[in-house]
């Protein structure tokens, strides 16, 4: 029977992690425990992930005992890349909470109940309705929860972002090294690695704003307009694929600790 308990909590502790990190970023390097819980969490889903696919892709491309067919197969260097790949989104997230308001982290906490009911949507889907093998049943929920809940989630952050001001410190004259001189001055932390994190951040995110509001102002065609707006998630895609990738894992784990994944 699902533990309900695993289950709240692996459903609260996405947004809890967000909430915790936009209030603690600033202070001393003990704030980095939290991205590293987040990146091992996506480097195993990742490294899962491709470990069920290395032995068909060394198969289909390479001779069985030839050296790529080893080392395609090798556990070691999925491990590897799963970590690189993992500690990129997990920077990519980090940096950009500093810049985000209640209204977004409000939405986000939303989103992680909505993560949690497609995962078993889409489990059920995998069990009763297209009969997939059960050792890939899981992995099929939490594939298809990200692919379905991040376009979903990219909309509705820019429905959100068409109603809200530009930030303060992007320069009146739309000129873009003061915009990212503020920017960058808007945010400090006690800890040097995220004090150049959380500016690379507001750096991105005034880059954006900047971009953004240039060819709106220049183009007066509508649909290039929401072209420019559509460029400007973009970037929040990937932080987008990164927080739903993490809360789904969570997710899982829950399902596993019950015997039900």
């Amino acid at each position: 029977m699902l533990n309900v308990v695993a289950l709240v909590a692996a459903t609260v502790t996405g947004p809890a992690i967000l909430l915790l990190w936009s209030l603690i970023y600033t202070t001393a390097c003990w704030s980095l425990a939290l991205p590293a819980v987040v990146m091992i969490v996506l480097m195993l889903a990742i490294r899962e992930g491709a470990l069920r696919r290395r032995r068909c892709l060394a198969d289909c491309w390479f001779s069985q005992g030839s050296a790529l067919h080893r080392l395609v197969s090798s556990a070691t260097l999925i491990t590897l890349i799963a970590l690189v790949i993992s500690s990129a989104f997990t920077a990519v997230l980090m940096a950009s909470i500093p810049s985000w308001d209640f209204e977004v982290l409000a939405l986000l906490a939303l989103d992680s109940l909505a993560i949690t009911a497609l995962y078993f949507i889409f489990h059920r889907a995998a069990t009763n309705v297209l009969r997939v093998n059960r050792g890939f049943r899981a992995l099929f929920a939490r594939h298809w929860t990200v692919a379905v809940n991040v376009p979903v989630m990219v909309v509705a952050l820019l429905s959100i972002q068409l109603q809200q001001s530009p930030p303060d410190y992007l320069d009146q004259s739309l000129q873009l090294g003061p915009s990212l001189e503020a920017a960058s001055v808007s945010v400090s932390s006690a800890c040097p690695v995220v004090d150049r994190l959380a500016r690379l951040g507001q750096e991105s995110e005034a880059f954006s704003w900047w971009f953004t509001l240039k060819v709106t102002r220049a183009i007066e065609d509508e649909r290039v307009r929401w072209v420019a707006w559509i460029a400007f998630l973009v970037s929040g895609t990937l932080t987008l694929w990164a927080y739903s990738r993490f809360c789904v894992q969570l997710v899982y784990y829950a399902h596993r600790k019950a015997g039900e994944a």
